[in-house]
């Protein structure tokens, strides 16, 4: 079956507007315009995929060949990878920083026990002059008095 020119225009038309577009499906609602009946969309359908390098797959539709292969598979397996890196990337600096939060919290409760432990011995040492002064005075006092 032989197509028209006016449908070969329309094609190359839609050839063109996908390589603008960089789109990776065929519309199918674009072929109202230039087809009838099922035969002719087949055969437009079987040229656009060879005029545009299309691969079709069951699973997940039509899709760009490059010079590396097949656009999703090769780009959707390295973003998971490079997705799976981060979290772990992530998951490990959730994990150091709550190690070192920790260890801060530790190093100021042992900051606050050293601080009162040695308030207590200055407080002991002011204490410990304070009787030392008393008990010289009170002596000092007793002394003199027998001496006199």
């Amino acid at each position: 079956m032989k197509l028209t020119e006016s449908r070969k225009l329309i094609i190359i038309k839609l050839i063109s507007k996908f390589k603008e577009n960089d789109a990776y499906t065929i519309e199918i609602t674009e072929f109202n315009k230039c087809v009838n009946n099922i035969s002719e969309v087949k055969i437009i359908t079987e040229i656009l995929k060879y005029e545009l390098e299309l691969m079709t797959s069951i699973s997940k539709g039509t899709y760009k060949l490059t010079n590396k292969g097949i656009i999703f598979s090769f780009d959707d397996i390295e973003d998971k990878q490079i997705k799976n890196k981060l979290e772990l990337d992530n998951l490990k600096l959730q994990k150091e920083a709550a190690e070192y939060q920790q260890s801060i919290r530790n190093k100021e409760y042992e900051i606050r026990n050293l601080t009162r432990d040695n308030l207590r011995l200055g407080n002991w040492d002011i204490r410990f002059r304070w009787y030392i002064a008393v008990i010289s005075f009170i002596i000092g006092f007793i002394i003199k008095y027998f001496i006199n």
